[in-house]
Formats: C-alpha cells, sequence, structure tokens
C-alpha cells in the first residue's frame, strides 16, 4: 500500500510467490486499518483510511467544481440531491442554447436538461 493506503500496483514478474508471502504480514496494523474501513458499513472517510474527506465533504468538493464529470459523480452517489439535479440540468440547457449545434442534439439537450429540472422541483 502507499502512503494514503492505496494499492500499489507490485512488480510480480521479478517476485517469486514465496518471497510475497515471507513478507506477508496478517497484523500489521496498516493492513487491519484499511481491512476495517473497507469492510466498515458506515465508512466515516471515502477513498482513504488515511484522509479524513466524508462522503458529505467529497459531494460538496464535487458541486463546487460544476463541471459534467463532478456532476455526474455526485449523481452516481446520490441521486436524489436536488441542487446537482438543477444543476445537471442547467448545464444541459445551456449546452443547447450554444451555436452551431444540430436541432436533434438541441431537442435531446432540452429534454434531457427539463428532466433533470422537473425532478429537482420534485424532490424539493
Amino acid at each position: 500500500m502507499g502512503e494514503n493506503s492505496s494499492f500499489k500496483i507490485m512488480d510480480r514478474e521479478n517476485q517469486d510467490s514465496q518471497t510475497m508471502m515471507a513478507g506477508y504480514k496478517p497484523n500489521d496494523p496498516t493492513l487491519k486499518r484499511w481491512k476495517s474501513w473497507f469492510l466498515s458499513e458506515t465508512k466515516k472517510s471515502i477513498h482513504s483510511t488515511m484522509i479524513g474527506l466524508s462522503k458529505t465533504e467529497y459531494i460538496e468538493f464535487l458541486k463546487k467544481q460544476k463541471t459534467k464529470e463532478s456532476l455526474e459523480t455526485v449523481l452516481t452517489i446520490d441521486s436524489s440531491d436536488s441542487v446537482v439535479l438543477k444543476l445537471c440540468g442547467e448545464e444541459l440547457l445551456q449546452r443547447s442554447r450554444e451555436t452551431g449545434i444540430k436541432e436533434h442534439l438541441k431537442a435531446s439537450l432540452e429534454k434531457r436538461g427539463n428532466w433533470y429540472i422537473n425532478r429537482a422541483s420534485a424532490l424539493e
């Protein structure tokens, strides 16, 4: 594991399994902490045992980014977040107003944008 308790890819071609198994320590505190975090139903931190970033803090960080990717990530984590649904809808409607896009794409963006905004309104 790396410094932030994420896995590193090992060069397995240069290590035989005996050497790897000799280095395995089931009582290693880092491994125990990671296992406890990984198997926990209620994780206090997201993505790592070392970084104290809660799910709520992570979602707020992604909302501030206001990019298509960050908003989609929030919806993957919490699909009922009305603020993000509205932001997604506004983003799609803004893209539909750009010049030079084809009519079928414009119609699709408008339809999707309105769906997100209507869904956000229904959840408020």
